[in-house]
């Protein structure tokens, strides 16, 4: 049984699950009951459509949405037009920047990453989540502006490497230099030298974890008698092995988790012991691959295209797809 209505201005769409079962109700904005009905999904049309979860989160979206039943969960799932997307991605992504040319190249990445890792999250129901893990989403802004024109002018336009996309990374500041990733698919990521965010508040920093909050942590499961190594693999910030990488971001990511994200800001860093403490010091962000934002600003501010400053963090790539005036 299908129920078809329109939602007036003012009024509000309610779905609850129960038993396996959408409630949904319509009510006026002083609360009056206008529609009941029960179902199995919930579709609508494409329209702008503000999600609330109580709570939790408010967001506006332009798309078709879908709510269904999922693990005993309400799972709202909207589908947006990928030049829509890209547009509202790369106002979260790089929220300050107003130089044209570094939007245009994150867009460009924005694009190809959607393009690329199309089904990310398959197994949950749906391609992309609107969090930092796929890429940061906060919702529909309508504006003629310079996020507006980097997506317009780069329409279509797309990364690739011998002709292949790839999931292209990006991240807030490499702190002087990417590190590299030979094992990514079809792109081996260099380590690229970049002094262009030195003035960056993430090109160097500083930070002290408790050592006993550390032991619990990260070395509970270790022997004893390999704390000390393990230690060890974690003082040199510039061993840029596979396997020192490996356990880098690891301990980043299990700290980030449980103990907050400022701590260990990126997967360069050096972990010295004190008595009490444990220093870290590092450079950069994240997991401090492929662009470095800030430094594509400072680039773009030095007056380079935005083909440039991609043939810069990314050597060996070339751009396919509709292409710009500027290529």
């Amino acid at each position: 049984h299908h129920s078809q209505q329109i939602l007036l201005p003012g009024q509000r769409l309610l779905i609850e699950l129960t038993q396996g079962i959408l409630k949904t109700t319509i009510q006026e904005h002083n609360k009056n009951l206008v529609f009941e009905g029960k179902g199995e999904s919930v579709k609508g049309a494409s329209s702008l459509y503000t999600l609330g979860i109580p709570g939790r989160i408010v967001r506006h979206f332009l798309g078709n949405l879908e709510v269904t039943p999922s693990w005993n969960q309400l799972l709202p799932r909207i589908l947006v037009d990928e030049e829509i997307a890209t547009e509202q991605i790369l106002r979260a992504e790089m929220t300050e920047c107003r130089q044209l040319e570094a939007l245009k190249a994150q867009a460009i990445l924005i694009r190809s990453y959607l393009r690329f890792s199309h089904g990310r999250h398959q197994k949950d129901g749906y391609d992309f989540c609107d969090t930092t893990h796929c890429q940061f989403l906060t919702g529909f802004v309508r504006n003629a502006d310079q996020f507006h024109e980097g997506v317009k002018k780069t329409g279509g336009i797309l990364i690739a490497f011998r002709g292949q996309l790839f999931q292209p990374a990006y991240t807030a500041a490499c702190g002087g230099k990417t590190l590299p990733q030979p094992d990514a698919i079809p792109y081996a990521y260099p380590s690229v030298l970049c002094r262009y965010c030195v003035n960056h508040f993430l090109y160097k920093w500083k930070t002290t974890l408790s050592k006993n909050e550390f032991v619990e942590l990260a070395l509970n499961n270790i022997p004893e008698s390999k704390r000390a190594e393990f230690l060890m693999k974690l003082s040199q910030e510039e061993d840029t092995s596979p396997e020192a990488q490996d356990l880098k971001r690891k301990v980043r990511i299990l700290v980030g988790r449980t103990l907050g994200w400022n701590l260990i800001r990126s997967d360069r860093f050096k972990i010295r012991s004190e008595s009490n403490t444990l220093e870290i010091e590092g450079h950069g962000s994240g997991h401090n691959l492929g662009l470095c934002q800030a430094g594509a600003i400072e680039l773009a501010k030095e007056g380079k295209l935005y083909s440039e400053i991609l043939a810069f963090y990314f050597p060996g790539c070339d751009l396919t797809g509709k292409t710009g005036t500027n290529l």
